[in-house]
């Protein structure tokens, strides 16, 4: 690192200020020991400091949904498999009195560790726990919509409409926010 980013992230944990993490943050994209995509990710997810190095972030819900949805395709290996990790874990605290709620974590910490080391064998451990999800849901169901929710989040993936089954807009942007910022701008 050389001393000015040094510098700029001193002055940083010295204040606490915003202006001196997106500066910070800016400095270590033009370094290169942080990537455009991921700080553009970590603006879609309304960290501070990363929106302030942003021209513009889209307020109404649809416009930023095709922000996060193309900064995740475009982000580091992992970003999208580490957002649905965020969203259940988000909000599986809404379905723990269902039995299945640890199943659901259990699945959600398979598909995380596989999103941080994309080895064979993080990736048989999710998809094993994968399966037995998909013939458990399919062989039993849910009576409950967001664990039917959270179970096909977890293993499979689903559209943002059927997200808004969990939350609110504001809700989803606080899960992303907090799941997903730290890891994006300590990545690389």
């Amino acid at each position: 690192m050389d001393e000015t980013l040094r510098q700029l992230e001193q002055r940083w944990r010295t204040t606490n200020a915003i202006e001196d993490e997106a500066a910070f943050l800016a400095a270590r994209v033009q370094g290169g020991n942080l990537s455009g995509e991921s700080l553009a990710l970590a603006a879609c997810c309304y960290d501070p400091a990363a929106v302030a190095t942003e021209s513009e972030i889209p307020q109404e819900f649809e416009p930023w949904v095709e922000r996060v949805e193309g900064a995740l395709r475009a982000g580091p290996t992992g970003a999208e498999e580490l957002a649905r990790v965020a969203f259940v874990r988000s909000f599986l605290g809404r379905v723990s009195q269902s039995a299945e709620a640890g199943r659901i974590a259990s699945l959600a910490d398979a598909l995380e560790e596989w999103a941080l080391c994309p080895c064979r064998r993080h990736k048989r451990d999710y998809v094993s726990l994968r399966e037995r999800a998909h013939y458990e849901v399919s062989h039993q169901g849910s009576s409950l919509k967001p664990v039917s929710v959270l179970w096909r989040l977890a293993g499979w993936g689903i559209s943002w409409t059927e997200l808004l089954a969990l939350g609110t807009a504001e809700e989803l942007r606080e899960a992303l926010r907090a799941g997903l910022v730290p890891w994006l701008l300590a990545h690389e």
